[in-house]
């Protein structure tokens, strides 16, 4: 009798465990799928309005370790999907010339790097011509653009698949794209009003550190 009492109550006892662990999982699953249609109902209104979108964004107040851990996150992600589009769309002779979209950590550790860049040059050069945003709140903004970049690369990919002839036009939408939201981004985290004015001012630095670049390389090359 007492062995069929302790086996029952062993019995009970898991089935409360089992219950508890049901109970967590589908908790994860209300608070993660509510927090992925927030995400993307704010990256809509970032799309039709980037600047309001770029406020909501800063109201959050994401603390700087979240930030970087989401840069991380993008980051990563990003160069997977780069790496499947390449090796979805381009040609057998540029795949052997390419060989680092077949590396994802290369690759990876590339998108980090050119991220890093980003975030420091509009940071510094924005407090240059009088900006008030902070590198925090740089980082966020810029991670979140690389978000919706990331969007639409999923869209694009699966465009590019149904119809491939829209692949050119989908690119040249995906780099206007991206410097119309980091135009208007940076207006708000700078404060500047004028979002054409950023722009023009963005073509001018990047024009700038190319030739430094090249400067640079010449110099060295001939050594």
């Amino acid at each position: 009798m007492r062995r069929h009492l302790q086996i029952s109550g062993i019995t009970t006892t898991c089935r409360k465990e089992r219950g508890k662990l049901s109970i967590e999982r589908n908790d994860r699953r209300n608070r993660i799928h509510p927090m992925l249609g927030q995400l993307i109902q704010l990256a809509s209104l970032s799309l039709r309005d980037p600047k309001y979108g770029a406020v909501k964004v800063l109201k959050h107040r994401v603390p700087l370790q979240a930030a970087i851990e989401l840069a991380a996150v993008v980051v990563i992600l990003g160069s997977i999907l780069s790496s499947l589009f390449f090796q979805l769309t381009a040609a057998s002779e540029e795949a052997e010339q390419l060989n680092l979209f077949r590396n994802p950590l290369i690759f990876t550790a590339i998108q980090g790097a050119v991220l890093c860049v980003i975030v420091l040059a509009t940071y510094l050069i924005g407090q240059m011509v009088g900006g008030n945003g902070n590198l925090k709140e740089t980082l966020v903004l810029m991670v979140w653009l690389q978000f919706i970049m990331l969007l639409y690369q999923f869209v694009q990919i699966f465009a590019s698949m149904v119809i491939p002839v829209l692949d050119g036009l989908l690119t040249i939408v995906s780099i206007v794209l991206f410097f119309w939201l980091f135009a208007n981004f940076v207006a708000v985290l700078h404060g500047f009003k004028s979002a054409f004015k950023v722009l023009i001012g963005t073509m001018m630095s990047m024009a700038a550190i190319i030739m430094g670049v090249l400067t640079l390389y010449a110099a060295f090359g001939t050594v």
